[in-house]
């Protein structure tokens, strides 16, 4: 890895300065690891597992819970017709 500096002395002038460095040499401020690389694994591997936990949770609750209730209300809403109802079908059957 080869990093190039340029520095501006107090007189104006510039000085340039060339370094290189094998791959295990090159220092710590001018290394920036990607932002994969810069997570913990663990803490990433822990993430997954709670995220296909409440992805589960999430689905025995849609299945279980919140689709009973659906179909108990849609089944409240119906309205069946009484023997006294005078509709316009009945009457001009």
């Amino acid at each position: 890895m080869v990093a190039d500096l340029t520095l501006l002395t107090p007189e104006g002038r510039s000085e340039e300065y060339r370094f290189i460095y094998k791959e295990q040499e090159v220092p710590a401020a001018l290394f920036m690891p990607n932002t994969i690389e810069s997570f913990n694994m663990d803490s990433m591997i822990v993430f997954l597992v709670v995220l296909i936990i409440a992805m589960v949770i999430f689905t025995w609750a849609c299945t279980k819970v919140i689709v009973p209730m659906i179909a108990r209300l849609r089944n409240s809403l119906l309205v069946e017709e009484g023997p006294n109802d005078n509709s316009k079908d009945k009457q001009e059957g």
